[in-house]
Formats: C-alpha cells, sequence, structure tokens
C-alpha cells in the first residue's frame, strides 16, 4: 500500500502498526545493501571474510553504544550483502526534562523539540523515525556507514528499508541468536545472496 507525501507516491511503513518502536525490546534486524550488492565480503568455507566496506560496518556497528547509551547490542554478524544483528532498547534510566533525555551524562535532544520546528519541518518529522525509536538507530548506522565509506573513498548503497521482528519470548530469542551465528554456514541456502 502507498501514501503521498508532497504529492509523491511513498511506500507504507512496514512496521507492526499496533507497536511502538521506542518500547524497551529486543529487535531482530535485517539492513540489506542495494540490489544485495556484495560490499561487505564473500563466504570462503564457511567463513566470512571481510573487505573494507565490511570492516566499516563492523566498525560502526559496534559505535553504536557509544553514541546511544539507552541501547544494547546483541549477536551481530556481517555478510556478503547484508547485516543480522539484536538490538536492545531500554531507556528505563533515562529521564526526559528541558526536551533532553538524561542518563549517566547522556545528553541528547528529545523528540518533544519537534513541536518547535517550522511547519514545513513539522511533515517531514512526522514520517520520519521518532528519536529513540528503533527506526532513527537503524537510520543512523546506515548513515554512519555510508559518511565513513565515502571518506574512505570507497561506494556502496543500502537498500532504502529494513526488517524487523519484535523478538518476544526467551525461546525466540535463542533461536534468533543462533540463526545469526550459523549464518554464513547457511549461505549457499541464504535467499538474501540470490539478486
Amino acid at each position: 500500500m502507498t501514501d503521498k507525501f508532497q504529492n509523491k507516491y511513498r511506500t507504507t511503513s512496514t512496521r507492526a502498526p499496533w507497536w511502538n518502536y521506542c518500547n524497551n525490546g529486543a529487535y531482530f534486524v535485517t539492513i540489506c545493501t542495494k540490489n544485495r550488492e556484495c560490499y561487505f565480503g564473500n563466504i570462503n568455507t564457511w567463513k566470512m571474510e571481510v573487505t573494507p566496506i565490511g570492516e566499516i560496518a563492523q566498525s560502526c556497528w559496534q559505535e553504536i553504544l557509544q553514541h546511544l547509551a539507552y541501547v544494547r547490542l546483541d549477536e551481530f554478524v556481517i555478510m556478503p550483502n547484508h547485516v543480522h544483528g539484536i538490538i536492545i532498547i531500554d531507556q528505563s534510566k533515562y529521564k526526559i526534562k528541558d526536551n533532553l533525555l538524561h542518563g549517566d551524562g547522556v545528553y541528547t535532544l528529545h523528540a518533544t523539540y519537534i513541536r518547535q520546528l517550522p511547519i514545513a519541518n513539522q511533515q517531514m518529522s512526522s514520517i520520519s523515525p521518532k528519536f529513540g525509536s528503533l527506526g532513527s538507530i537503524v537510520r543512523s548506522y546506515k548513515s554512519a556507514v555510508t559518511r565513513n565509506v565515502h571518506l574512505n573513498h570507497f561506494n556502496m548503497s543500502w537498500q532504502p528499508r529494513f526488517y524487523d521482528i519484535i523478538i518476544r519470548s526467551k525461546r525466540s530469542h535463542q533461536r534468533i541468536s543462533k540463526y545469526i551465528l550459523r549464518n554464513p554456514v547457511n549461505w549457499y541456502y541464504d535467499k538474501l545472496k540470490y539478486q
């Protein structure tokens, strides 16, 4: 299904409409490269051989922790044309005050700041990922990778969206963790490798 923004069609969000993606919880994300191009490396004898672009993608994933104190990272794997990871959002230690999120010495602009934006920016903000949400975390990660790749004179592009699963039980978390860790071994059967 599609909606219009500024009289142009855009694809409706793939996020679950019944869920607030700012909620504390564990999320399994898959982020693919544009046209499933293998920028990040190759699988050789069931092990990932990472390219310099793949090294940047790995490094930026770990750096999420330096920028977002309310995020924890669990299992992660980089594949030739996508990454899989578990992102855990836990904002329980943080309080909102004066449009800033406070906690453990971290100060970040809060989403209520949007109300102070000019009207034209408010409409764009209404369709953008909300501060502290899974979408904003993934968008920041993709931007950081792209920026660092271009600074190092490489070229790559992301698929515009990402896939997610809300992890709702310990059993599901264990199953997904196992899937992530075994992904290089299963590459030859992986539907994401085919373009």
